[in-house]
């Protein structure tokens, strides 16, 4: 890990970097007891930024359904970076998360989401979630996921990059990888104890689209509200509304957590995907489920 620290050209490598051989190094005994559909994620707040989370993956993890408008929780010093007096930061900062939406089909977490590029969360991270569904979807297998953001020092507010471990967990033929990704942006220059940066070459970025894309942010927020949060039972397709996240649906009592996927959607949109109503959710909380 010294040599991609010490890398004076990392700003140049947008591609993955195979570590260790391609052989995760980071997983230890007790990550092999994390539950199928049940990632477990480190607490951002009591080490003051975003850490490491581990997930089973499988099939049965894979999102059933999929919406663009879920609202994402800022990490911490989000908001120092992207806000009214920093426009320099929009369109290089993004929230990204850490075990991908995609993956695990989980309700966006405060402890799941990292400050990441553009570049980084839309390139060499996005492919290598992809490789992990196409593993999985491809074979019908069943994999331990490890990401860990990982900083220069200490009191850097932003990763320098992000390390994904992965190995097999069923009993078929052992399958497993080690990548780094580093968190750097396109002709510019971050620095990970602030999150300032600089252009490294004067050419324009991309600035202007973002920009007209938070005037409309009052335009999202409005179209979001008509978006609620459902528990998807894959194993009868069924769907339920969230009222209490304390207190489920009677009907998904007993039934084991990597057969709940959790989504925000519109009801119509479920149901266009071969999901049906509870009936008994609908029946008691009609006007929950009518809301626009």
């Amino acid at each position: 890990m010294k040599n991609l620290i010490n890398d004076k050209e990392f700003e140049t490598k947008f591609d993955a970097i195979e570590v260790n051989n391609n052989i995760p190094f980071t997983i230890i005994k007790k990550d092999y007891e994390v539950k199928e559909g049940k990632p477990q994620y480190t607490d951002s707040n009591k080490f003051g930024k975003s850490g490491k989370a581990i997930a089973v993956l499988s099939e049965k993890t894979i999102s059933k359904y999929y919406s663009k408008n879920i609202e994402y929780p800022n990490p911490i010093n989000f908001e120092k970076l992207v806000g009214k007096n920093n426009d320099n930061n929009i369109g290089i900062f993004q929230k990204c998360h850490i075990i991908g939406y995609h993956l695990s089909a989980k309700f966006s977490n405060f402890n799941n989401i990292f400050i990441g590029t553009e570049d980084l969360n839309n390139g060499a991270m996005k492919k290598i979630e992809n490789d992990i569904v196409n593993i999985i979807e491809q074979n019908n297998r069943k994999i331990l996921y490890k990401v860990t953001p990982l900083y220069m020092f200490k009191k850097d507010i932003v990763p320098f990059g992000v390390l994904f471990e992965y190995e097999s967990v069923d009993n078929k033929e052992k399958v497993y990888g080690c990548k780094f990704c580093y968190n750097i942006q396109k002709n510019h220059k971050i620095n990970y104890f602030d999150g300032s940066n600089r252009k490294i070459e004067n050419i324009l970025i991309k600035n202007n689209n973002n920009l007209n894309k938070l005037q409309d942010k009052s335009n999202v927020s409005s179209k979001r509200k008509q978006y609620k949060n459902y528990y998807l039972n894959i194993k009868d397709n069924s769907f339920h509304l969230v009222y209490d996240e304390k207190k489920k649906c009677e009907k998904l009592k007993g039934i084991q957590t990597k057969f709940i996927q959790e989504v925000t959607g519109k009801k119509e949109n479920i149901l266009d995907n071969n999901f049906t109503i509870c009936k008994e959710c609908e029946e008691k909380y009609n006007t929950k489920f009518n809301e626009n």
